[in-house]
């Protein structure tokens, strides 16, 4: 695509916080989601744990890249 690779700041810790911020949230607010989608919201709950296990095990990267675009 003409694109090279310029740098790769990595912030994997971040997808940890990320994550696991929504499903504090989410539980601190359970009543409210679950009146809004109802079961849903367990297969969301289980979604982030899995992502935020995933995460802990370095199973995933979490960052900017920085691309330039050939002249």
């Amino acid at each position: 695509m003409g694109f090279s690779e310029i740098q790769f700041l990595n912030f994997s810790e971040q997808l940890i916080n990320h994550y696991s911020a929504i499903l504090s949230c989410i539980e601190a607010n359970d009543d409210e989601f679950r009146q809004t989608y109802g079961e849903y919201i367990n297969h969301q709950k289980i979604g982030l744990s899995h992502w935020i296990e995933a995460g802990k095990k370095g199973y995933l990267n979490w960052g900017i890249l920085h691309f330039r675009a050939a002249a």
